[in-house]
């Protein structure tokens, strides 16, 4: 669909620039007429079909979802309707894919449909949890509470993905240098030392070592650095298979610092999400189907399925839980609690923040241990290296003497 750009007057006097998508000119006049906008200048945009189509085809990101989800909540809870709202966003749009995505919602709405059924029809976007929210807020009429509940789990989930990026970081620095550092001396100084060694007639075990392993590095080189774009292609065709995502996440949910991670991480998204199902009104197995949803290890969604199940039979959730790896003994008296009260979403909000502590400790104690060790790993290959050619460079003048 063509994009155009318009300059209007709103009904304040206001002037106003943006873009709008229709099929012609005349729709793109009507629709920001519809929008209470005045059109004094409108002009096809250079970025029109054929650029926008590139460019749209790109997904959103965690950012864009997180910008879209808390402007959406404040103007939902001024008062400002979904269509004039969405509206409000599209002439904010930032990126084309962006203003594509606003502007199919806001085609939909006007249309007659529900915000949940056209956020559903953007595929995989939008979470299983995050359209049963919106559902159960267009029901309850507490559209805006819904919005501001997701958006407050958004702003966490960039957070945490972006702790995840600081503390892989420093390290993956440190190994990017020791390997540069590697490549380096092998690449040139080895070389340049090899000609010492030429008329040596016996040379010791680690100077044949050192110059075998320069050969080495410089014949396969290329292909060596070659290998990890096809290594990162194989992982990434991996991990798009949920069989193989899977039994890749089981296994490292048997390591000691990442499966404390990942199991750490899987109670922040199940309590997260049963404190924000919870508080917009959902039952309490039907809370537990959405958690289940939202944890990425198959062992773990398959024990939440099993607590939904023996929920909806009249079991004590107190009791359905005990035993479960994602809540520790410390948590069942909390949960005994919440059921006593007859206000379980406290509660889960309470072990949602101590999951969240949890893993940041996690965190700061993974590149705890990263940093030296990687840092001694360094020394030693680089140190390692330097004293093999000093040892071999006297070797050569002792056989000379």
């Amino acid at each position: 669909m063509p994009l155009f750009q318009y300059q209007a007057v709103d009904t304040v006097g206001g002037r106003k620039r943006g873009e709008v998508n229709a099929a012609n000119e005349e729709e793109a006049i009507l629709r920001l007429s519809h929008d209470g906008l005045l059109v004094a200048k409108i002009s096809l945009s250079r970025q029109s079909e054929p650029s926008l189509t590139v460019l749209s085809s790109k997904k959103l990101g965690l950012a864009e979802l997180d910008r879209f989800t808390t402007e959406l909540s404040l103007l939902l809870r001024n008062g400002v309707r979904i269509d004039r709202g969405l509206t409000v966003l599209l002439g904010n749009a930032v990126s084309a894919a962006e203003r594509r995505f606003l502007q199919e919602l806001l085609d939909k709405v006007r249309g007659g449909e529900a915000l949940s059924t056209a956020l559903r029809a953007q595929g995989a976007l939008f979470s299983e949890t995050y359209l049963n929210l919106v559902v159960a807020g267009e029901a309850s009429g507490r559209l805006s509470d819904v919005f501001e509940q997701l958006a407050a789990d958004l702003k966490y989930r960039r957070k945490l993905q972006n702790q995840i990026i600081q503390a892989l970081t420093y390290p993956l620095v440190i190994l990017f240098v020791c390997v540069a550092s590697i490549v380096f001396v092998f690449n040139y100084i080895v070389p340049q030392m090899a000609p010492l060694f030429s008329n040596a007639v016996e040379l010791p075990g680690y100077t044949k070592l050192l110059l075998s392993s320069s050969q080495w590095i410089r014949d396969y080189q290329l292909y060596v650095a070659l290998s990890f774009p096809l290594l990162i292609l194989t992982g990434t065709r991996l991990m798009s298979s949920r069989q193989r995502r899977d039994e890749i996440l089981a296994s490292l949910m048997r390591w000691p610092v990442i499966g404390g991670l990942i199991l750490a991480v899987n109670q922040v998204q199940a309590n997260s999400t049963l404190s924000i199902t919870l508080a917009s009104g959902l039952s309490v197995d039907r809370a537990f189907g959405l958690a289940a949803h939202s944890v990425q290890n198959k062992e773990l969604k398959q024990s939440l399925i099993v607590a939904q199940e023996r929920v909806r039979r009249g079991d004590s959730i107190s009791a359905v839980l005990r035993g479960n790896p994602l809540y520790p003994d410390f948590s069942h008296s909390l949960i005994e609690v919440g059921e006593e009260s007859g206000d379980l979403e406290p509660c889960f909000t309470e072990l949602a923040d101590r999951a969240r502590s949890n893993f940041e400790l996690k965190i700061n104690q993974m590149t705890a241990i990263l940093e030296p060790v990687l840092i001694l790993f360094m020394g030693g290959v680089v140190g390692g290296v330097v004293v093999t050619m000093l040892l071999s460079v006297v070797s050569v003048n002792d056989i000379a003497l």
